[in-house]
């Protein structure tokens, strides 16, 4: 009988480690989904500030640069994330926003 609630009890210690770790798992989802989403946010502001304000070149690749140290402050190790997914849509902007006036021929 003692062999049974010892096999009892390792079984309620071993459903307590996996509900902990399935509780840390969430609050480390949690966290992420966050980081995403203030991400996002400064992502989306940037991109308005280069579409609307009054901004030089130089100012406007600044906004870029700043924006990709702090994606890199929220996910490190990432910047090769940052450069596929949001540096092409910062470069249309600024090069729709700063046309160089015959650098490109019109046929």
């Amino acid at each position: 009988m003692s062999s049974r609630l010892a096999s009892a009890g390792m079984v309620a210690r071993n459903a307590s480690g996996v509900y902990h770790e399935r509780v840390m798992m969430g609050t480390m989802l949690q966290e992420e989904e966050k980081r995403l989403r203030r991400l996002r946010l400064l992502v989306d502001l940037n991109q308005a500030v280069l579409m609307q304000a009054n901004l030089t070149l130089r100012e406007a690749f600044e906004i870029m640069r700043s924006t990709k140290n702090a994606a890199l402050a929220l996910f490190p190790d990432k910047g090769h994330v940052f450069d596929l997914i949001y540096a092409p849509r910062f470069k249309r902007i600024i090069r729709e926003r700063f046309v160089i006036l015959g650098g490109l021929s019109e046929k």
